[in-house]
């Protein structure tokens, strides 16, 4: 029987390895991550920034890490400051060097091999400038494909 780490293994490589990675191989990855002893601290690596009308989250991930991304309900601009990352989705493979911006579509789900030390922001938009973190998340993330196509079909009827 296969022990914790090696079935990481295993999953890393069915995603990193291949040119295109599943949605469910990238959810696989996570189970498989969060699973693992000494886990890295998500929050302990997680500053949030507010701005009139803006909400900056801020990652800073060590190299080495594998790092599975949220779900996101919204479109929104990714700041790669510091750092070189392999990022896998359903949609390809593409390492990024710092310093570079893109924009996320709404609904891809990340799988991110950290090669060195990282520094990534996404922006999102805050309009009440809440800055209740959970009430955020809720807002701009999903936990699964099922409940991202739950509110699509909600933003459909609308």
């Amino acid at each position: 029987m296969k022990n914790q780490i090696e079935v990481v293994v295993e999953k890393f490589n069915s995603v990193i390895l291949t040119s295109g990675a599943t949605r469910e191989q990238i959810t696989d990855l996570e189970s498989a991550v969060m699973s693992l002893p000494n886990q890295l601290d998500g929050d302990a690596m997680t500053s949030h920034h507010f701005a009139p009308d803006t909400y900056t989250r801020q990652i800073d991930m060590p190299a080495g890490a594998v790092i599975t991304g949220a779900i996101h309900k919204y479109a929104h601009t990714n700041i790669i400051t510091k750092g070189v990352v392999c990022v896998k989705t359903e949609f390809g493979t593409a390492t990024y060097t710092a310093p570079v911006v893109f924009v996320s579509e709404a609904g891809v789900k990340r799988a991110l091999y950290i090669i060195e030390d990282t520094q990534w922001l996404t922006v999102h938009p805050n309009p009440d400038n809440t800055q209740d973190v959970k009430l955020l998340e809720s807002r701009l993330t999903v936990d699964s494909f099922t409940d991202l196509d739950r509110f699509l079909i909600t933003q459909i009827e609308d």
